[in-house]
């Protein structure tokens, strides 16, 4: 059963109901053809026997009208003669009419149709006709319709009751047949709606109890099917594959927060100890009464604890930006290039971040995109030997754009190897937290990469034609 499709295994039940019920109509359609071949016959009988009938009774009529012309005393009589005549004209017209219907050519024999021609020839009214050879011919003809019409009615009443016989027969056998057919199909349909239902439900409850412990944050993933043989399989499928990545998304985020959390801490602590003991030492040295023998040597102390209090703020900043809560994501961005350009010579840079871009970010999305953008120049600036690199963050479209592009040496973004360095990896892991990824594609210099990420709009699911608007309009 799970062999077939999902909407085959849906509308198995009606189908194997519906499947007999066409095959009883069509049985039934069968005998029923042939009940009505039986009544058409006695049909055709009953006309036929009705226009013997009809010719019987207007050959006495004839009869009557003719004896009454030859009679002499309405010789004299020209109105009840011209009266007679066309009540035989009317009469001759009816007789011929019944003699040669069609309801009774092929149940007469050749012999009386003969007869019945000659008669209708004979007793053909006309200003010559010979009433006397017109009524022999109708005392002749009297007696065979006599015959004939008590043959027919016969005949049609054998027919009539082997019909009935035959209907009731069919009857009887078609009911029988119908109960037991609707009985079986029934059944089945019963027994495989519940295989079916039951099957489903098992199916459904998994993934149900599965969707129910995503929801109390249990993300252990979901068994793949073995065959996918429906639909139901590949919802399985995909549940499985979204059960994984939502995990290693959830331990990534969780280890990236873990990191955050460390760093902070870290630097805090760096801040509250180190930081505060070296200024009080300089504030000491200053505060000293020297002699010229040890100011030299307390210049050196000074200068050393100087550079020390930039490396260990700048080590803070890199832990922790706190310029990133108070001054914003573009300042943060461009002190960081900054401090970075000042161990590299000839490498110009360029950036571009739309103003009060942070009203439009979370605390954690501008953190971690702040992070990726460090990463990509700390790649850039190690691996990617240029001397020129642009950093674009502009809101298109209710969406957030971020580009990075060089014009180093670039590098084979299009293998199908994952990408092993620990920077870009980290971007990764962070564009996943976004709900988004990263790109890297050829530089719009001639040589080079560029990075890009769009960070879409979580009310507004842009279509293909608004993904290229803003990948078009993010170097304007």
């Amino acid at each position: 059963m799970r062999s077939l499709p999902l909407n085959i295994q849906i509308l198995a039940a009606p189908l194997v109901l519906a499947i007999p019920i066409v095959f009883i109509l069509i049985y039934t359609l069968v005998y029923l053809t042939d009940i009505s071949k039986q009544n058409d016959t006695v049909r055709e009988w009953a006309r036929a026997t009705d226009q013997i009938k009809i010719a019987q009774s207007t050959s006495y009529q004839m009869l009557h009208t003719l004896t009454e012309l030859s009679s002499k005393k309405n010789i004299t009589d020209s109105d009840k003669k011209e009266e007679l005549f066309f009540n035989y004209i009317e009469q001759s017209q009816v007789l011929k009419s019944s003699l040669t219907s069609a309801d009774i050519g092929d149940k007469i024999s050749n012999e009386n149709l003969t007869l019945f021609s000659k008669t209708i020839q004979t007793t053909r009214y006309s200003e010559r006709m010979d009433i006397l050879s017109s009524i022999r011919a109708l005392e002749t003809l009297s007696p065979k319709l006599d015959y004939i019409y008590n043959t027919l009615q016969a005949k049609k009443r054998v027919l009539y009751i082997k019909s009935n016989k035959d209907i009731t027969l069919i009857t009887s056998k078609l009911t029988n047949v119908i109960l037991l057919v609707l009985g079986i199909s029934t059944l089945l349909a019963l027994i495989t709606a519940g295989l079916v239902s039951k099957t489903l439900k098992r199916r459904l409850t998994c993934i149900s109890q599965y969707a129910t412990n995503v929801l109390k944050g249990n993300y252990q993933a979901l068994q793949k099917p073995t065959n996918i043989n429906d639909e139901l399989d590949q919802i399985t499928l995909q549940l499985s594959k979204m059960s994984q990545k939502l995990s290693h998304t959830i331990a990534s985020e969780d280890i990236l927060q873990a990191a955050e959390d460390e760093r902070q801490r870290i630097a805090m602590d760096i801040h509250d100890q180190f930081l505060s003991e070296i200024t009080q030492l300089r504030r000491e040295i200053e505060q000293a009464d020297t002699h010229n023998n040890s100011a030299k040597q307390l210049q050196t102390i000074d200068d050393t604890l100087g550079r020390l209090n930039t490396d260990l703020r700048s080590l803070i900043n890199d832990l922790f930006p706190h310029s990133l809560e108070i001054l914003g994501l573009e300042a943060s961005i461009r002190d960081y290039i900054l401090r970075k350009l000042s161990a590299f010579q000839n490498i110009q840079f360029y950036v571009q971040i739309d103003a009060n871009i942070d009203d439009y970010l979370t605390q954690k999305q501008c953190l971690h995109l702040y992070r990726i953008s460090i990463e990509a120049i700390n790649n850039i600036l190690k691996h990617a030997h240029c001397n020129r690199f642009e950093l674009v963050l502009k809101r298109i479209d209710g969406n957030i754009v971020l580009s990075i592009e060089d014009n180093g040496c670039g590098f084979d973004f299009t293998s199908t190897e994952p990408l092993g360095h620990i920077g870009m990896l980290s971007i990764k892991q962070r564009a996943s937290i976004l709900e988004t990824e990263g790109h890297w594609q050829a530089s719009r210099f001639s040589t080079g990469t560029c990075f890009k990420l769009i960070l879409y709009n979580t009310r507004q699911s842009p279509d293909a034609t608004s993904i290229a608007s803003i990948q078009t309009s993010a170097y304007v």
